[in-house]
């Protein structure tokens, strides 16, 4: 047991999430606690906090954004494994005793090397996940520490070894010394905590494959049984029907402890090989003075370990979809010819139910496999080739832009401005009710889409201004000067960000207390049925409940893209 689980008990010790099947003690408890909180409170203030707030206030153009992204998304994911682990502490010990227990009993020679082959994979898995894991590190830091010795003089890295915003001088003694040996330790805390829960799930999914290769044997041994005792036959048949309940049991509890962090993870893998693979490809462009050659390792690391763990997420799945339904074919190529026919037809309903895959989503949405990989590479690389387009002439208008556009303009008349237009001339005397669709939506949306003309019938004329402002920022300028550009850029950016944050808030306050509104009050049978978010007319019937969801949707949207709309034009009006 120690040679299966033995690396993933050191690595989740020393991150105090380790559930520990045996009994413990208070003593073992509070110290597991305490480390937990140190090493998740470490990470939190000294990396991903100030990286979030650097992203916010500093990340001005597109290459500063991903690259703060590139390295602040993995550290946020590894914070939150390390609470996944944390919150199902309980769940994960159960699964542990069943290990124990696995190992603990007395078992043929057979039965015992099976499950020594998934032992010994999961333990491979272990080494090469954490050895590459420790690579990238310190390919990771040797990029940093070379960056900010040949960036002495720029004041924004201040020789840190995560680019970050601090609430203090990070410059000063004793100041700089506690930040950088705080990030270190983060840093060395998020690779454990990255890592070794991808290695603690394949080690719970390769040992319940293992069980069902051991519970193949048995079936294919099941007919022989037969021949030497009639009553034998019974009893093992019913130990393997009860044995492969528990071990679906099993594959249950380990879907409910992972599947939505699974989810995440794939999610967050395929951004993560589009930004990291963006950040290679074009650092290969560069000169070695802009990109050393540790740097061009550690983004090839980096997107190589990515698509790993996701590989190893689909590779265990497909493992376990393969060994569950292996089931079926073990009953059916024992001798089973040589039973009774009553014998037989138990083995039929043995059949049955293993046809029914044991499954690991993500999410719930789709189970693991190798075709899940393969479509995930596949829409990775279209968002890649995407991102690198976009690179290429930022300033130039793409017929996706002119799409968007178009979106925004026709979700927000056709569901908003011309189903109230209409329902405010059915209403016209009451002026309570017209003064509430007027204020809401009519003249905010109509003024957002009159914006949006306007803005597309002037591209023509605002582009040279967005071409201008690229050439200002390319053209070299001394420190001072730069400074001076800074200054405004970082004061609009502010006003970006706040504008939008208030507009969106102002549209939430509204929909969402709207929509539940609605929906408590139809439970309560105090409202017609299906009433929209915004009265208005409609020239078809929304009382069927498709054409109500795709009525209150399109709503939704058109309140948010007019949003998006109207607070966009003053913003650049500003600029």
């Amino acid at each position: 047991m120690d040679y299966a689980i033995g690396w993933n008990r050191f690595n989740l010790s020393v991150l105090g999430v380790w559930p520990e099947p045996s009994k413990t003690t208070l003593r073992w408890r509070l110290t597991s606690a305490s480390i937990f909180w140190t090493s998740t409170t470490v990470t939190f203030l000294f990396i991903c906090a100030p990286q979030t707030t650097d992203l916010i206030l500093h990340s001005t153009t597109l290459d500063e954004a991903i690259e703060n992204l590139s390295i602040n998304i993995p550290i946020v994911i590894s914070l939150v494994k390390q609470l996944v682990l944390r919150y199902h502490g309980e769940a994960l010990r159960l699964l542990l005793v069943e290990i124990v227990n696995d190992w603990t009993q007395t078992l043929p020679e057979p039965e015992r090397l099976t499950m020594l082959k998934n032992a010994k994979m999961s333990r491979r898995l272990c080494f090469f996940c954490s050895i590459l894991a420790y690579i990238m590190m310190v390919a990771f830091i040797s990029l940093q520490i070379y960056l900010n010795t040949a960036n002495a003089s720029e004041v924004d890295l201040g020789g840190l070894l995560h680019p970050a915003t601090f609430p203090y001088d990070t410059k000063k003694s004793p100041y700089f010394e506690i930040t950088w040996i705080g990030q270190f330790m983060g840093t060395i805390l998020t690779i454990i905590s990255y890592s070794c829960f991808d290695t603690f799930f394949a080690t719970f999914v390769l040992h319940l494959c293992g069980q069902l290769s051991v519970l193949q044997l048995n079936l294919k041994e099941l007919a022989e049984t037969a021949k030497r005792d009639v009553t034998l036959f019974q009893n093992r048949l019913g130990f393997i029907v009860n044995r492969h309940n528990e071990l679906y049991r099993f594959a249950i509890i380990i879907e409910n402890c992972f599947n939505l962090m699974l989810l995440g993870q794939t999610l967050i893998s395929t951004i993560m090989f589009c930004l990291t693979g963006y950040r290679l490809i074009t650092s290969m462009g560069s000169h070695e003075e802009d990109v050393p050659i540790v740097g061009k390792a550690f983004f090839i690391i980096h997107v190589i370990y990515t698509m790993l763990h996701l590989y190893i997420y689909c590779y265990v799945g497909e493992t376990l979809l393969v060994e569950s339904t292996g089931i079926a074919f073990s009953a059916y190529d024992c001798e089973w010819y040589n039973l009774p026919p009553k014998k037989a037809m138990c083995l039929m309903i043995v059949i049955c139910r293993a046809r029914i895959a044991f499954q690991i989503t993500i999410g719930k949405f789709s189970p693991l496999s190798l075709e899940l990989f393969g479509a995930i590479m596949k829409t990775s690389a279209g968002y890649l080739s995407v991102l690198l387009a976009v690179k290429e002439d930022p300033m130039e208008e793409t017929a996706g832009l002119e799409l968007i556009q178009f979106a925004r303009a026709f979700i927000s008349q056709r569901f908003v401005t011309l189903p109230q237009s209409a329902y405010l001339l059915m209403i016209w005397g009451d002026l309570e009710l017209m003064t509430e669709i007027l204020a809401t939506a009519i003249l905010p949306v109509t003024m957002a889409c009159i914006k949006l003309v306007f803005t597309r019938y002037r591209l023509e004329s605002l582009r040279p201004l967005l071409r201008s402002f690229g050439e200002d920022w390319k053209r070299p300028k001394s420190e001072n000067e730069r400074s001076v550009m800074l200054v405004n850029a970082k004061v609009t950016r502010i006003i970006s960000i706040w504008c939008t944050i208030l507009a969106y808030c102002m549209i939430s306050l509204y929909v969402i207390p709207r929509s539940l509104m609605i929906a408590q009050m139809q439970r309560d049978q105090f409202e017609p049925p299906h009433t929209v978010v915004y009265p208005g007319y409609f020239p078809y019937d929304i009382s069927g409940t498709s054409a109500f969801v795709f009525s209150c949707f399109g709503q939704i949207a058109a309140a948010y893209s007019a949003t998006c709309s109207y607070y966009t034009h003053f913003i650049n009006n500003y600029y």
